[in-house]
């Protein structure tokens, strides 16, 4: 049986928070690191965030493929022009988010 994508970035981002000892924001992928709000992802080829919330400063993002993560600040991130996800209980807007290359 295999693991689907949002099971799986759960799993990494629970290790991830652990090993970090970060505090996660919620029931989403975000941590808190230095009193701010970062995102995380995982990817396997091009490093992106499907949802990258409003309220978030960065991002980290982990690349599966050459086992290694990467950080960015939001001024570093190019956001989609369209929200990819409005939550229904508080309408927080996330956008999939790109490196600026």
């Amino acid at each position: 049986m295999s693991i689907g994508n949002n099971n799986l970035s759960r799993i990494i981002f629970k290790d991830f928070l652990e090993e970090n000892q970060y505090e996660q924001d919620g029931r989403r992928n975000v941590f808190i690191k230095n009193g701010k709000k970062i995102a995380f992802s995982i990817t396997e080829d091009k490093i992106q965030c499907r949802q990258f919330y409003e309220d978030c400063s960065g991002l980290v993002c982990y690349d599966m493929s050459e086992n290694k993560y990467y950080e960015f600040d939001r001024s570093d991130l190019e956001l989609s022009d369209r929200p990819s996800r409005i939550s229904p209980a508080t309408g927080l807007k996330a956008y999939s988010a790109y490196p600026w290359r």
